[in-house]
């Protein structure tokens, strides 16, 4: 170790030596374990880029459905490294993905790379690995988990605006790493076969594992970029803070990082285990060339041997087609797990031992300061119905369908007057934004409450605070990008608080949309909370979410020990930051008590399904 450290130190002080003498138009270097990096300057934040660092082997042939095996952090792999200076000039092709919300993104297997973008370019002054933050001003670190309901996305997707990272470097002191990992079928496929060959004795999360390996990858090698290794972000959205929550739930992320945001994670905090995910996932086999094989336990290698010699192709024709489904347009009770990969529960000795909500509950978790944030009406972004033309009775009748009780009348009753829909609708929008008002709250914002209401009540608070927010802010004009990107038809451009609104304000994508001053300065106002968050851990114009919670009766499909919520405090992001004590106590509580948080969020699979032959 010593030895390797030692080459590292001389070759740093090496290639620095070169860096001081450039010009800013010509390429950054530096060195990392696995040997020579030689970047790009990006010329409109005066950064520098350094593009498709592989952090892993590529997952291709026999490594497919394997745990990443590190690039210069596994012992004895360092004769996987590059030969001579790398060329991370270049992003690469993102994982393996279909074209639903992505298409003309060029996907592969081959995709375990990370970007980094840094000012920090003293690199001559990093001499010493085992010297101080302090000494040499090293910088907090973002890591950015893209969305995409882990079966799409990319840090680069034009089409989702996840390629604005050199904007937070250049206005910011911080580096900024993206992850790539893998995704769909590739990445949280759980098969019987699967887990005989896998060297853990088990299957799924491998875009988890993959994470996992690059936060292992930013500890060793984030210096050689003025990054600090102690103070490392873990940041998502959609799907990518979904990823946060399991990381946070996670005993092998211990150590790795320090703070979380997950900006609009999944309410479905699953307790699903690979033993159930197995059965559920044979449809993937069932649409291959390897259907003929059939699942006998004679026949799992030979079953294996088939599903390892797919191509690309195949394997993406095999992922069912319902995992592109849009769950916001799902019937309330339909269960979603059907339409989505998920996060298994791998049991004791697992990367995931438990749910995450029952980790927090438990109290099993890392602790470290979290962020948990909603947009006002996140339905927007993809809503299930056109719903403009709708009187105030067709609106209330089709949401107590969707939640099958429109036969309840006291329920309906009860909708009406706590979601102000008890007089005439004002304007042609006002149906549509109540739509995606009520669709928000039951499926993401009020199972985000309790999450974070869980979170805080079982951590010590002064040390590891628990923050939420719920974006209320408009754009200044429609998003049209979303349609346009999408093949949703008729096309609808979101114009309310929809899901994503929240990082695409703060990114600023501007290739997507024509920001206006104001909407700017809302984001740029998000983008300094959460640096100031990556920086110290708190927000000071914040209050923490600081809950306290009550007892739950037994009324319906709710649990008798399910706790309520009862004070907390949420950040309501609108014009100004604002406080709000309470925020939706009494809409988030119906939900609860009605039975909506089981529904949509804690997933629970049945072992088999009769419909299954085996």
């Amino acid at each position: 170790m010593a030895m390797e450290q030692s080459c590292l130190i001389i070759l740093v002080v090496w290639l620095s030596a070169a860096i001081g003498a450039t010009a800013r138009d010509e390429a950054p270097v530096t060195a990392v374990t696995c040997g020579a990096l030689r970047g790009t300057v990006d010329a409109a934040s005066e950064s520098a880029a350094f593009l498709g660092i592989p952090y892993a082997l590529p997952p291709i042939g026999v490594r497919r459905w394997q745990p990443p095996v590190g690039l210069g952090t596994s012992p004895g792999r360092r004769s996987d490294c590059w030969k001579g200076q790398l060329d991370a000039s270049k992003p690469g092709p993102a994982c393996l993905q279909g074209s639903h919300f992505s298409h003309g993104v060029q996907s592969s297997e081959d995709c375990l790379r990370l970007h980094v973008h840094t000012k920090n370019l003293e690199l001559s002054k990093i001499s010493d690995p085992t010297s101080s933050a302090t000494d040499w001003k090293l910088k907090p670190v973002l890591v950015w988990l893209h969305g995409g309901g882990l079966l799409e996305g990319s840090p680069f997707s034009l089409q989702s605006g996840y390629g604005a990272q050199a904007n937070l470097t250049s206005e910011n002191d911080v580096v900024v790493v993206s992850v790539q990992y893998r995704l769909g079928v590739a990445g949280f496929l759980s098969l019987a076969s699967l887990s005989h060959h896998d060297v853990r004795g088990t299957s799924g999360n491998y875009g988890l594992l993959d994470c996992l390996e690059a936060l292992r990858w930013i500890q060793g090698n984030i210096r050689a970029f003025g990054g600090d290794p102690e103070q490392v972000t873990v940041w998502g959205q959609s799907s990518g803070g979904s990823l946060v929550l399991a990381l946070l739930a996670s005993p092998a992320a211990r150590g790795l990082f320090h703070r979380g945001v997950s900006m609009s994670g999944s309410p479905k905090l699953n307790s699903t285990t690979v033993e159930a995910a197995k059965y559920w996932h044979r449809e993937v086999v069932v649409r291959s060339r390897c259907a003929e094989i059939g699942f006998r336990k004679r026949r799992e290698k030979e079953l294996l041997d088939c599903l390892l010699h797919l191509s690309a192709g195949e394997l993406l024709q095999a992922q069912p087609d319902n995992w592109h489904a849009d769950v916001w347009s799902l019937e309330i009770f339909t269960p979603t797990w059907q339409y989505a990969p998920l996060l298994l529960v791998d049991g004791e000795g697992g990367i995931l031992p438990r749910g995450y909500l029952q980790a927090f509950q438990d109290s099993k978790h890392e602790a470290v300061p979290a962020i948990l944030g909603v947009t006002r009406e996140e339905s927007d972004f993809a809503p299930g119905q056109d719903v403009r033309r709708f009187t105030r009775s067709q609106l209330m009748q089709l949401l107590a369908r969707y939640a099958g009780r429109s036969q309840e009348p006291a329920f309906v009753e009860e909708l009406g007057r706590l979601y102000g829909l008890t007089g005439n609708l004002s304007s042609d929008w006002e149906p549509q934004r109540k739509y995606a008002e009520i669709l928000s709250d039951m499926t993401t914002i009020c199972p985000n409450f309790y999450l974070a209401g869980v979170m805080d009540a079982h951590r010590p608070r002064s040390a590891a605070p628990v923050f939420s927010y719920v974006a209320s802010k408009h754009l200044s004009k429609p998003f049209c990008v979303i349609a346009n990107f999408t093949k949703m038809k008729p096309l609808y451009c979101p114009r309310f608080a929809f899901h994503a609104m929240d990082e695409f304000a703060m990114l600023q994508p501007h290739f997507l949309y024509n920001f206006t001053e104001e909407d700017r300065a809302w984001g740029q106002r998000l983008r300094a909370r959460i640096l100031e968050y990556a920086a110290t851990g708190k927000v000071k114009a914040w209050q923490r979410f600081s809950t306290s919670t009550k007892r739950g009766q037994d009324e319906g499909h709710v649990s008798k020990s399910r706790e309520l919520l009862s004070d907390y405090n949420v950040i309501d992001l609108g014009v100004e930051d604002e406080n709000m004590q309470r925020y939706n106590v009494a809409r988030c509580n119906f939900w609860l008590q009605s039975g909506f948080y089981d529904s949509r969020g804690l997933v629970n699979m049945a072992a088999t399904d009769p419909a299954i032959t085996v």
